[in-house]
């Protein structure tokens, strides 16, 4: 049973890949974005991090440029959320929320 499968799991990350950048600028006027700043040459990354969304069960959004991490030839932007899970039983995630996010971070009307 998936319940059984998933009782003792605390968090998930959910995340959404898109191959532009998300609009940093539309999302900093709903949440505080916080750059990723290297520790050692004190140089801004492409990293973002929401450290607190304000939504129901999700503790963080991280936004990252994959293809910088991995060493692509071509964009890949990650959108992740970790998601908290409290009790298995109320696993009902805040995708609508989610959902509402991802839609500022790429322009999406739908």
């Amino acid at each position: 049973m998936i319940i059984d499968i998933l009782k003792d799991i605390t968090n998930v990350d959910i995340c959404l890949y898109v191959k532009f950048q998300p609009n940093m600028q539309a999302l900093n006027q709903h949440c505080n974005l916080t750059r990723y700043v290297e520790p050692k040459s004190k140089r801004p990354t492409d990293t973002h991090y929401v450290n607190s969304p304000n939504i129901l069960m999700i503790s963080k959004i991280i936004i990252y440029n994959k293809a910088v991490k991995n060493n692509l030839s071509e964009p890949l932007w990650r959108i992740e959320a970790t998601v908290n899970i409290p009790n298995c039983k109320d696993l009902v995630m805040p995708l609508k929320e989610l959902h509402k996010f991802v839609k500022i971070a790429t322009n999406r009307q739908d």
